[in-house]
């Protein structure tokens, strides 16, 4: 991924951030970067953006979700193109991320994707 690409979607971010009540638009940068990863190749960087921004935008429930539908979306092809390995990072980042915050996340359908 181009540093280039990722500066410009993450210096929005930062004023973004100020304006608390702009959910939308920090919702479309979160997703955004972890697209740009995604399509990168580079599933360290998405494993570490998905930590990273679930953390820095703790405030926004409604991001967090997003960026873990969207990373869910991609599980059966990391499965298939990137392997077991590869996999069982991002099921362990999802973990992660999702750990004690089930009461809001119940309402989304992980079906069968977690399963090795």
């Amino acid at each position: 991924m181009s540093v280039v690409s990722l500066r410009s979607v993450i210096r929005p971010d930062v004023s973004s951030r100020t304006q608390a009540s702009d959910l939308k638009s920090t919702t479309t940068l979160a997703t955004t970067v972890l697209r740009l990863s995604y399509e990168a190749h580079d599933l360290p960087q998405v494993n570490g953006n998905l930590a990273l921004l679930s953390k820095k935008h703790g405030q926004f429930k409604a991001v967090i979700q997003a960026m873990i539908e969207q990373s869910m979306g991609w599980m059966d092809e990391v499965r298939s193109k990137d392997g077991l390995e590869k996999w069982l990072e991002l099921v362990e980042t999802l973990r992660q991320v999702t750990e004690g915050k089930v009461s809001w996340l119940s309402d989304l359908q992980l079906g069968s994707c977690f399963e090795p």
